[in-house]
């Protein structure tokens, strides 16, 4: 089936038309434009045709081409099509089951999942079709067959079946059975039943060869006796997928270390639990490390590894995000007699710190997982990654098995050069997405707007169109309110996030949605807006009434506890709308994120934390905008963002709408064209950015604010440590040009820390020596040239001039360097700390030390915010109130009601929301716990411990929280301060006078679990994994 021309625009008016019912289009206004004795379902005999040939080629050991499994592919896709088109509803259960089959020959077994659920709404109208269906579904319970000719022959090979694939034996009987079965088809006179045995024997197999029990015996070089335990569990994968496949031959299950780059989607948390297994079972390791760059995605993937681990022995750790000395007892668990095997998930900084106080744990390590391994080049913390994995690469055993994980590495040999030399595997499954994408683009010219839809990268003309797919309404007015409000409005100020808000509106009873905005004042704008048009009254679905009421309730009741019900959030949750973004607070966003996966909630506004890695299976992706703040996003993060829209075994296609009609509109004017090819370019992972070094980055060009020639790379060192740069332009220039210093030379603290904990006992010179070596060890040296390689030891070699400066006795510059600080901050603190000393360890109380410790998180703010916050006083008032658990509502009130102001140009500004989510996430939360953490450990182990006042008091600070209790329950799973709050209330209501949630758990759980049955049914999980540790180790 070669799809020319007509078979394409056939294949185009089929889509549209199921497009338009998507929309939910009224039967009226469904009208196709057709050519005279246009029939688009005139495309499934082809379609049959290349299917069935393709079967038999199979079947007799033919291998089809690469054009041929293409073939095959749009086959499958137009099956799919027509599906959804309706136009042929008298064979859609054939035709599913063609879809079914098409798909998974054609290499996509999760769209060939998702149809077969939908195989068992009738009847069987034969024993091969039972057994084609019951193959396909691929869940191997108990077979039901209709009755009919060849009965038992169907039954014998669905028993041989379910035996190799739910107990591991050997497939040669079904294998036979099925080519008998084919035989006896091949004499009878139904062309149907013939074609049905020549998918049943081609389907089965194409996964008897790919089967678990098959392929990770060979893979591993590990009889399948050893795999069997784990093949037979019901929730262990029955069959790999093509980039596990790709895995499996890279030898990763043997292993081998190396680069793997794996579409999202494609099962990457599987994959890594069949790499962890295989090491397990091999006893190569007994300790993995899984190396995570957010804490929401460690979270997941630690999550996810508890539920495949359940029950096995297998002990494992997602270590606190503080920064203090609370690892111990988890590392002398995973490391005793007692532990077979360990898994430990944490971010970046966590691990660091921990190396940085046991250096020695790192020869402990037998398997490294590193996680969106593409980091390295994201700010300040992809430096903290970059230069973790190079201390890593030091102290590792040469036995240890290394593996890094991203879907976006464009350069993936230079990574693995760097990280593995020339042993590295690097496996691209870059071409192995396993969902189909659709993408669109708004367009509203005319009263109403359309969707052009773009099915090939040829972006000249679209391959077909979705009429009346934007259509304005009239608005209730309020009050005195005399102007006509429509919704989307056309307005330029409003028509991206109108449209985008109404596309997602009407789409969202089909399947999941997410509206992409580049910023969270953005993101909160639209969610706003949705409260705005449901009180006029729009004539829309409200996504709660496609939610499930209880989750539904219990996340509008979180949402309420954190902003209070005055908030337009909490409005919006309960209209079943909520936002994700990085200031969001972690509990609320966790909840979120596991209703999301759930399928129990449907709508979802997110900034760039949908790039990040975590698991949102979404149908839809409408994208409000391509800019993030001032700066346009990556196309690497695009891609990444692009990888959520249509999850495999959920969906078989996902569309991506861009909603802004200017893009598409304007597309042939001047400042229009180059908006539009920025988007198209966004949409071609040919396109993503090379993985770089922030290291590097310092280097990179850029102007004298006096418009002279770019700056070379040894005269931007020079900048960097030039205190006094005398500088010309305009006032915007220098400030913009101060900024970027600023921001690279801040970037250069994680590096000075790194120096100062390789430092050793000796003069200036073998230090320096010593950092140039070290230089010579990162990626930023690996990737530059000769002339910025040139810098970059000039860098490093003056790097440790500075820290000699601010720390002249070499014994502290290694202690100094355990503390993850610059040297003129971690300076500061230990002469602090030396002159507070006994106020320090007077303090009991978490409102002492925050007033002890108070002069000194002043000195260290940054930010216009935090450093000229008015009037005085304010910020410590925050952070008071922040320690003792209030609400974000009440902080909101306290600074609107005192007046808090920030300077905005030469006149002040009253704080936003969004500025006190900041302040407390980024300031409190993070930079001046990282402080604290530093003074803990400057006092000692004694006074500054995690079960000391102040170690109390760094949690305190890290998680809003206000005491050892409600902490023990954050850090028991309850990772949300309202919820943690509201369990230490009611133990302590109930009588419970102790200050570990574990230790009252057994005796209050019926109390625990009435508090949790009205919240998002996540922490009942939680609280579910806490009984399955108490029976046991997982």
């Amino acid at each position: 089936m070669k799809p020319e021309a007509d078979s394409l625009r056939l294949f185009g008016v089929t889509r549209s038309k199921g497009k338009m019912i998507e929309l939910g289009l009224p039967l009226e206004q469904q009208k196709l434009r057709l050519r005279a004795n246009d029939e688009p379902e005139s495309l499934l005999l082809l379609a049959i045709a290349t299917l069935g040939d393709t079967a038999s080629q199979l079947n007799d050991d033919d291998v089809p081409s690469q054009s041929e499994y293409e073939d095959l592919d749009f086959a499958a896709s137009y099956f799919d099509a027509l599906l959804g088109s309706h136009l042929a509803e008298e064979s859609s259960g054939d035709i599913a089951i063609l879809a079914s089959a098409a798909y998974y020959l054609a290499g996509r077994p999760g769209s060939s999942r998702v149809l077969s659920d939908r195989l068992f709404s009738r009847p069987a109208e034969s024993p091969i079709e039972s057994l084609l269906r019951w193959i396909l579904h691929g869940s191997f319970q108990p077979f039901e067959c209709v009755a009919g000719a060849n009965l038992q022959s169907a039954v014998h090979v669905a028993e041989s079946t379910a035996a190799h694939f739910l107990l591991g034996l050997d497939s040669s009987l079904a294998l036979e059975g099925a080519k008998r079965l084919r035989s006896i088809a091949y004499s009878s006179p139904s062309a149907r039943d013939l074609l049905l045995a020549d998918l049943v024997l081609a389907v089965l197999r194409r996964k008897l060869q790919v089967s678990s029990a098959v392929t990770l015996p060979e893979f591993s070089g590990l009889p399948v006796a050893l795999w069997r335990d784990s093949i037979r569990a019901s929730r262990f994968p029955k069959e790999l997928w093509p980039a596990q496949l790709a895995i499996g031959r890279g030898g990763f299950f043997a292993g081998s270390s190396g680069i793997i780059q794996m579409p999202t989607s494609s099962g990457k948390t599987r994959s890594m639990e069949m790499i962890l297994r295989a090491g397990f079972l091999s006893k190569r390791v007994k300790l993995a490390v899984i190396v995570a760059p957010f804490r929401a995605l460690s979270h997941e993937i630690a999550s996810s590894l508890q539920l495949a681990f359940s029950g096995e022995g297998v002990r494992i750790n997602e270590l606190s995000d503080a920064l203090q000395l609370d690892f111990a007892a988890d590392f002398a668990a995973l490391l005793g007699e007692e532990t077979q095997v360990g898994i430990l998930v944490l971010t970046p900084e966590k691990l660091q710190f921990v190396l940085r106080q046991e250096s020695q744990l790192v020869r402990q390590f037998d398997l490294v997982i590193y996680d969106e391994a593409h980091q390295f080049d994201s700010g300040a913390r992809g430096v903290t990654y970059e230069l973790l994995v190079a201390e890593l690469r030091a102290g590792l055993s040469e036995r240890s098995q290394v593996v890094a994980i991203s879907a976006v590495i464009r350069n993936a040999d230079d990574l693995r050069a760097w990280m593995l030399g020339d042993d590295g595997v690097v496996v691209d499954g870059s071409g192995l997405s396993p969902t189909a994408r659709a993408v669109a683009f708004a367009t509203w010219i005319e009263q109403r707007g359309q969707l052009q839809f773009f099915e090939t990268d040829n972006y000249e003309y679209p391959d077909y169109f979705v009429p009346r797919s934007i259509e304005s309404q009239s608005l209730v007015s309020r009050g005195r309110e005399t102007a006509t409000r429509v919704f989307p409005d056309k307005d330029d100020k409003k028509v991206a996030t109108d449209v985008s808000l109404y596309l997602g509106l009407r789409l969202a009873p089909k399947g999941a949605v997410a509206i992409f905005a580049g910023t969270k004042a953005t993101a909160s704008k639209i969610a706003s807006r949705a409260v705005d048009i449901f009180e006029r009254e729009v004539l829309l679905t409200r996504p709660a009434e496609i939610s499930d009421p209880k989750e539904l309730s219990g996340l509008a009741d979180l949402v309420r506890m954190h902003f209070g019900a005055f908030s337009d959030q909490w409005h919006a949750a309960k209209l079943g709308i909520f936002v994700h973004s990085a200031d969001t607070p972690n509990g609320l966003r966790l909840t979120i994120e596991h209703a999301m996966q759930k399928e129990l909630i449907q709508f979802v506004i997110c900034t760039s934390t949908l790039a990040q890695g975590v698991n949102l299976p979404i149908r839809y992706l409408i994208v409000s905008g391509t800019r993030q703040g001032t700066e346009s996003i990556s196309v690497r993060d695009f891609q990444n963002l692009l990888g959520r829209a249509g999850r495999a075994g959920m969906h078989t296609e996902g569309l991506v709408v861009f909603a802004d009609p200017r893009t598409y509109d304007h597309r042939k004017r001047r400042v229009g064209t180059r908006e539009f090819e920025k988007s198209t370019r966004l949409l071609d992972p040919k396109n993503s950015e090379e993985t770089t070094s922030s290291i590097l980055s310092v280097l990179l060009p850029f102007n004298l604010p006096n418009g002279g020639a770019a700056l070379s790379p040894s005269e931007i060192v020079e900048c960097l440590f030039d205190a006094e740069i005398g500088l010309e332009g305009t006032a915007k220039a220098i400030a913009e040009f101060t900024k970027e210093l600023k921001r690279r030379r801040d970037s250069l603290a994680a590096l000075e820390s790194y120096l100062m904990a390789n430092s050793e006992m000796e003069s200036l010179e073998d230090f320096k020596s010593r950092a140039v070596s070290l230089c010579e060890q990162t990626f930023a040296f690996a990737l530059a040239s000769e002339v910025e390689r040139s810098a970059l030891r000039v860098l490093f070699a003056r790097l440790t001039e500075t820290i000699c400066d601010l720390v002249s006795e070499p014994e502290r510059q290694a202690a100094f360097g355990r503390t993850l600080l610059s040297a003129k901050k971690a300076r500061l603190v230990f002469d602090w700390v030396n002159g507070h000393r006994d106020a320090l360890l007077e303090a009991s109380t978490n409102e002492e030390l925050l007033s002890v410790l108070w002069p000194l998180l002043e000195q260290t703010f940054e930010g216009r915010v935090s450093v000229f916050m008015e009037p005085a006083g304010s910020t410590f008032a925050l952070a008071s109130s922040w320690i003792h658990g209030s609400s974000y509502e009440r902080l909101f009130e306290m600074a609107s009601a005192n007046g808090y102001t920030k300077p905005y140009g030469a006149v002040r500004r009253k704080l936003t929301e969004e500025d006190l989510v900041k302040f407390l996430h980024s300031t409190l939360a993070f930079d001046s716990a990282l402080i604290v953490s530093a003074v803990c450990q400057f006092l000692g182990h004694e006074a500054g411990g995690d079960q000391t006042p102040l170690g109390i008091f760094l949690k305190t600070l890290k998680y809003g929280v206000p005491d050892s209790l409600s902490i023990s329950a954050y850090e028991a799973g309850f990772a949300d301060r309202a919820v943690a709050l509201l369990l230490r209330e009611q133990l302590r209501e109930v009588g419970f006078k102790g200050d570990s949630f574990r230790e009252a758990l057994p005796m209050y759980t019926d109390r625990v679990t009435e508090v949790l049955n009205p919240l998002p049914s996540y922490f009942l999980e939680v609280l579910q994994g806490l009984h399955s540790d108490a029976s046991g180790p997982t």
